[in-house]
């Protein structure tokens, strides 16, 4: 439950405003999520976030994306000294 104001919070993420409850703050989990279990409430449900045809190619993006830029703004964010930030 959220509800606590010690610690860091990170971006992206998915809030269930009703429980009070982060449901994923991991972007390509957030984007399937939105790609499916909201359209019921979508404005352009059909709406393919994530076309069959360019998931190989969303996956190969995914590798590179996510340690060095996604990750690294985190390290960076959570580096304790200028040796660990510059690392």
């Amino acid at each position: 439950k959220v509800g606590d104001t010690f610690g860091k919070y990170t971006v992206p993420i998915l809030f269930d405003k009703k429980t009070k409850t982060i449901v994923s703050n991991e972007s390509a989990e957030i984007i399937q999520m939105l790609n499916s279990e909201f359209n019921h409430l979508a404005k352009y449900p059909n709406l393919d976030l994530a076309p069959k045809d360019l998931e190989d190619a969303m996956a190969e993006v995914d590798k590179w994306v996510y340690p060095d830029i996604n990750n690294g703004v985190y390290r960076c964010g959570f580096a304790k000294s200028q040796k660990a930030y510059d690392k």
